[in-house]
């Protein structure tokens, strides 16, 4: 059980997440992916500011989660804030906008 001050999220939840952890820096982007049809943390460098990279390797996550599962899941992510994170905020905004 787990402590008092401490929520888990449900399980409904964490079996149809992708969780994406970006770390952002000048040199590469490292991004580590935990799918719900994988037990491990997948590992993965791209360029730096290489967005279509980056969406490409997320959508074939969620994809892939999605076949496995067979049903819609959904894609969380995070980042630092820092210098290189904070355009990537604004782009990701930009494109909720347009929708």
């Amino acid at each position: 059980m787990p402590p008092m001050n401490e929520t888990a999220a449900p399980a409904s939840v964490e079996n149809n997440t992708v969780y994406v952890a970006i770390e952002i820096s000048r040199k590469s982007w490292v991004i580590g992916i935990k799918s719900p049809v994988n037990d491990r943390i997948g590992l993965h460098t791209i360029e730096p500011a290489d967005v279509e990279a980056l969406q490409d390797l997320i959508e074939r996550h969620r994809a892939k989660a999605e076949r496995g599962l067979e049903r819609e899941v959904r894609v969380l992510n995070c980042y630092e804030a820092g210098y290189e994170g904070f355009w990537l905020a604004k782009r990701r905004r930009r494109r909720r906008s347009r929708r």
